[in-house]
């Protein structure tokens, strides 16, 4: 019977401890603390460490996602971490990630886009020139051209995020920022349900704020989405709770070890 999860001596040094996710090794460490000193062990000459798969009388573990206290988050990181020790990303990663991704679709979508933009820009050109109608609303040939526009983008960015979550558990900005998503629970990459539940609820907050009244209750969500995570302890946004994941730094896949 494999071992349960938890955090054990790493069987490539001695003087770490690495999580075994209860059928492989990961590649989350952390220094090890100095065990206290046995009788068996001081004739040995020092602490004898295990790891699964050695004499059940010699492994040592910890409470799953915890880590020793002292010995602080895994690779030296600070901040919060998921229940097994991976760093979660900070918000302004996260932020970063938003903004280079905005930009890769808006240049991706043009082909869709690009002949609806050409009207919309000609229609507000055309009404800030209009001396008649001095109005700062939008007018109706504004708004024409610019639900489209926003439709189609909206569109774009709903495939573009669940392509690359599916594909790589983290959009190309969000590489580029070195996160990625995956459960909170867990390691390991999206399927299909959570990647839905994630992408509808944060594009379809933002499909909502294109319609009259309910515009602004969704508005009010919207922000508050992308503002969650300065307050939330796993620096989760709305979306993320609705789908159950979240935001790490690294791969969400960490590569099993070998055993020894």
């Amino acid at each position: 019977m494999a071992p349960t999860s938890g955090w054990y001596a790493d069987p490539r040094d001695a003087g770490r401890l690495r999580y075994w996710d209860g059928e492989a090794w990961t590649e989350h460490v952390t220094p090890a603390p100095a065990p206290a000193p046995a009788p068996e062990e001081s004739a040995a000459g020092g602490p004898q460490w295990s790891y699964p798969g050695g004499p059940p009388a010699q492994q040592q573990t910890w409470q799953y996602g915890t880590p020793p206290s002292h010995a602080g988050s895994p690779a030296g990181s600070r901040g919060p971490t998921t229940p097994d020790g991976v760093p979660i990303s900070t918000w302004l990663r996260r932020l970063a990630a938003r903004l280079l991704d905005g930009l890769i679709v808006l240049v991706l979508s043009l082909p869709l886009t690009g002949y609806f933009l050409y009207r919309y820009a000609q229609a507000v050109a055309d009404q800030v020139n209009d001396t008649t109608s001095p109005s700062l609303m939008p007018s109706d040939a504004v708004l024409r051209w610019e639900l489209p526009v926003a439709l189609l983008l909206l569109f774009a960015q709903a495939v573009y995020e669940s392509l690359s979550l599916w594909r790589w558990s983290a959009t190309p900005g969000k590489r580029l920022m070195g996160i990625s998503v995956r459960p909170l629970g867990q390691p390991g990459s999206l399927g299909w349900p959570a990647i839905v539940r994630r992408v509808g609820f944060l594009y379809g907050v933002s499909l909502l704020t294109l319609f009259p009244v309910v515009s602004y209750v969704a508005a009010i969500v919207w922000l508050l989405d992308y503002l969650w995570p300065l307050w939330n302890t796993p620096r989760q946004a709305l979306h993320d709770k609705a789908a159950g994941t979240v935001v790490v730094r690294g791969s969400a896949q960490p590569g099993a070890l070998p055993s020894a």
